[in-house]
Order: structure tokens, then C-alpha cells, then sequence
């Protein structure tokens, strides 16, 4: 029975690792020690590692490979602790289909191996070497590739859901006609291909510049959708810190759900994380100053329905005045009305209202002016009608769902292009027309996709961009 055990440990039975691990650790006693050095691109191809030490070795590109004994070598915390990646790494073509989910394959040389179809989900392959690799059909959720080498690897039909990638990450020369980017098919039945098209697949060269285009971005989520001042005020700190980020930086602004999402371009060399989180704090910040400003409103309104009706007996002995849990209720909210008038002042107009509703008439009233502006017909044959087409969105505008300081905010933005559009090939005044209209999708985010002005815009802004050659 004892033989049994031995032997059983000796094959690496989970079971008895134990066992099997003092056996190793006595018989390595006195044998080559690598402990705590740095194995740097060394290759021990065909080497006897018997008695070998490897612990707290730091094994980056190791080569492993058809060497002998390497199973009775003491591995501590390093790769060659895993029975499966150990054999992996002596043999690099026995990975077809192999179960590898969550293993640590970090730093390992594995260029050329053979790992069609393996399960690689959660996997650590962080500055591993892959080059030449065939990883057909493989599973990589959720994996970490940063700084892998994927140099001449295969990667048609692979699973890329989710996985972790950075600008040190190498894709040169892939090969990979099409990928996956679900696990599992959706309720459509898609898992996600890309291209969508299924009679269609990457030219040379596409792969690569998909992913080094995602490596390159920020994806900022705003959680209940965008404040177009706070976005506002964040972006403005970012390019203030990072002077490299500017408006054109926007990729795409995206409704998803009750939620918006932000795409940045940055260099190579940003510090997303960080760039992240200054905007997120610069985000809450100008939120909380908004909440702050609105309470302090509504503090100074109160004081002013107070004054008033404080003044109604000797104004008005007749008036009907509410009573004091009515009136504390009014001058909490200013839109209720004093009198029962449904006004909310004894002038018969609206105090918090008619200041936002000035705004908006001005900004028509500046709208119209830029509108006459322009030419009847576009400079250029076969350029869209821009006089006509921001006439239709300000008229979309003000019959919108759009509380009044967002239709003012947008009727400003069509004043900007309105602008651009009497000198369109100016570069200045077409990045100007690229961020207003930018900013036009962010202020319809909140809007119900079959509302009005969601569609007025969805059929205007590509026009508008065809226009000023925005591409």
C-alpha cells in the first residue's frame, strides 16, 4: 500500500502532493539551485533538471522545452508548480484542448505551441511568449495578456471576451480572420463575431489595428446618464492635466440602457487609470456644486416668497392667503403658485422659469441671425443644404422633451456650426463643428430613442458631418 502511495504521489495525484513534495524536497538536497535568481530568456531545452531549485525563481520566457526530470525539480510558488503547465512547457504541442482555465502562465515561453481550441479563460499569460502560437478556437475570457507576444500567432475563430490587454501587448503580423467576442451566444443566438458579416473576415493587418485603435482608448461609463455641464467641467480638466486629450479625443458618445459611455482616444503612454479617475472626481465634483447651487436656489426663492408674503396684508387686505403649512410647502417648491393663480408670482409669470425661457428665446433669436447668414444653397454641389438642416434641428429642439437649460445649451451648439458652416474648410472651424455636434449627442442621451429630437439628430449629424468632411 505504502508503494501505491509513493508511486501515486510521484505521478502528481493532488491527492498526495504533500507527500510528494517532501520526496522532491529531500532529494533535492545538494542539487543546482536557481532559488531567488532571475531566469531571463534561458533556454534549458533537453537539460536534466532533476534536483533542481526553483524556488522564488523568476522564470520570464524560460525555455523548457523536451527537458528530462524536470518533474522531481523543486518548483515552490513558480509556474512549474501546476502538473498540467509544467508538462505544457516540456511539451508545447500537447496543448490542443488543453484545460488551462485560471492557470498562471505568466512569463512562460510558449512560442509555437500548439493550443487550438484550448480553454484559456482567466488565465494569467501576462509577458508570456506566444509567438507563432496556434491558438485557433481558443478560449481567452477574461484572460490578462499585458505585454504577451502574440507576434505570428494564429487567433481565427479565438474567444476574446473581456480579456486584459494594453499598449505593451504585441500583436505584430497576427493571423486571425475572425473572432469572437462573447462565450456564450446571447438570447439572439450571437456570440459576437467580428466582422459581423460572416462572409467576411480580417485583411491582413485588420486584427492589429483593431485592437492596437482599442488599446488606445478610455471607456468612461456615467452611471444614469450625462450631465452635459459636469461633462463638461471633467473633460476640461483632463485636457487641462493632459494636454495631449482634446475635444477631437472623443471617439463616440453611447446610450447603453440608463447609462452613457465615453470613448477617449489617449497616446500609448497615458495613465488611463489615472486619467479615469480625475475625470470621474471632476465629474462628481461639478455635480455636487450643482446640488449645492440648487439648494441655495431654493433657499433664496423661499426668502423671497417669505418677504412677499409678509407684504400681502398691507398690499391686499381682500387676498387669499394659504395657510402657514401650505405656504411652507410653497416656498419650498417655487413652482407651486401663491393664491391659487397656478402663476408662482403676483406679476402672473414664473420665477424660476422666465429667466430660462429669455435664455432660449435669445439663443433663437442668435440662431436666426447665424441662419440668415448662410447661403440658400451649399458652397459645393454635392454638399447637404446646412442652412435647411439646422433650421429643422432648431425647430426639433424647441418642440423637445428637453428641460429648458438643455435646449438653450443646444440651440448654443447649433449657433457653432452655424458659425462654422461660412467657412467649412476652415480646419479651426470644423474642429468646432465636430465638438458641437459632440456635444449635441451627449445633451439627447437622456431622451427616449423615439423621441423627436433623438431622431432629428440621428438623420442630421451625419449630414452635417459630410458637410465639414468630418469623415
Amino acid at each position: 500500500m505504502n508503494v501505491y502511495i509513493a508511486w501515486r504521489a510521484m505521478k502528481g495525484d493532488p491527492r498526495d502532493a504533500w507527500i510528494r513534495s517532501a520526496a522532491v524536497a529531500f532529494a533535492a538536497w545538494g542539487g543546482t539551485s536557481f532559488r531567488g535568481t532571475t531566469l531571463m530568456d534561458v533556454d534549458f531545452t533537453g537539460a536534466r533538471l532533476k534536483n533542481c531549485d526553483f524556488r522564488h525563481a523568476h522564470l520570464l520566457r524560460t525555455r523548457f522545452n523536451n527537458t528530462q526530470k524536470l518533474d522531481l525539480a523543486r518548483p515552490g510558488q513558480t509556474l512549474l508548480a501546476n502538473t498540467t503547465v509544467r508538462n505544457l512547457l516540456i511539451n508545447p504541442e500537447s496543448g490542443y484542448k488543453l484545460d488551462l482555465c485560471k492557470a498562471n502562465l505568466r512569463g512562460a515561453f510558449l512560442a509555437g505551441a500548439n493550443l487550438e481550441s484550448a480553454n484559456l479563460k482567466q488565465a494569467d499569460l501576462s509577458e508570456a511568449d506566444l509567438s507563432g502560437a496556434n491558438l485557433k478556437d481558443a478560449n481567452l475570457t477574461e484572460s490578462t495578456a499585458i505585454g504577451t507576444n502574440f507576434t505570428h500567432a494564429y487567433l481565427t475563430g479565438a474567444c476574446l471576451e473581456a480579456w486584459n490587454i494594453e499598449p505593451t501587448t504585441i500583436f505584430k503580423d497576427v493571423d486571425c480572420q475572425y473572432i469572437y467576442l462573447l462565450e456564450h451566444p446571447n438570447p439572439l443566438g450571437s456570440r459576437e463575431r467580428r466582422p459581423h458579416n460572416p462572409d467576411k473576415v480580417f485583411a491582413p493587418g485588420d486584427f492589429e489595428n483593431l485592437y492596437t485603435e482599442l488599446m488606445h482608448t478610455i471607456e468612461i461609463l456615467l452611471k444614469g446618464g450625462m450631465n452635459p455641464e459636469a461633462f463638461a467641467a471633467a473633460l476640461q480638466k483632463v485636457m487641462e492635466e493632459n494636454p495631449e486629450i482634446t475635444f477631437d479625443s472623443i471617439q463616440s458618445i453611447q446610450k447603453k440602457g440608463q447609462d452613457v459611455l465615453v470613448t477617449l482616444e489617449v497616446p500609448p503612454e497615458t495613465d488611463k487609470a489615472q486619467v479615469e479617475q480625475h475625470f470621474d472626481a471632476a465629474y462628481v465634483a461639478r455635480l455636487e456644486v450643482q446640488a449645492e447651487l440648487y439648494q441655495l436656489h431654493g433657499q433664496q426663492m423661499k426668502q423671497q416668497m417669505d418677504d412677499i408674503i409678509a407684504k400681502l396684508p398691507l398690499l391686499s387686505p381682500t387676498i387669499n392667503v394659504t395657510s402657514s403649512a401650505e405656504s411652507k410647502a410653497m416656498s419650498d417648491n417655487p413652482s407651486i403658485s401663491v393664491g391659487g393663480d397656478n402663476k408662482g408670482n403676483l406679476a402672473g409669470g414664473d420665477l424660476d422659469a422666465s429667466g430660462a425661457v429669455q435664455n432660449i428665446d435669445n439663443q433663437n433669436s442668435t440662431l436666426t441671425t447665424t441662419l440668415n447668414q448662410l447661403p440658400d444653397i451649399p458652397p459645393e454641389p454635392d454638399k447637404p443644404d446646412l442652412k435647411a438642416i439646422l433650421t429643422e434641428l432648431q425647430i426639433a429642439i424647441n418642440n423637445s422633451e428637453l428641460n429648458d437649460e438643455d435646449k438653450t445649451e443646444a440651440l448654443e451648439q447649433l449657433n457653432i456650426i452655424g458659425e462654422a458652416g461660412q467657412n467649412p474648410q476652415d480646419n479651426g472651424f470644423q474642429k468646432a463643428a465636430k465638438r458641437a455636434t459632440t456635444m449635441l449627442k451627449g445633451l439627447i442621451t437622456g431622451l427616449p430613442a423615439a423621441a423627436g429630437l433623438v431622431k432629428a439628430v440621428q438623420e442630421f449629424l451625419p449630414m452635417i458631418s459630410d458637410f465639414f468632411d468630418l469623415g
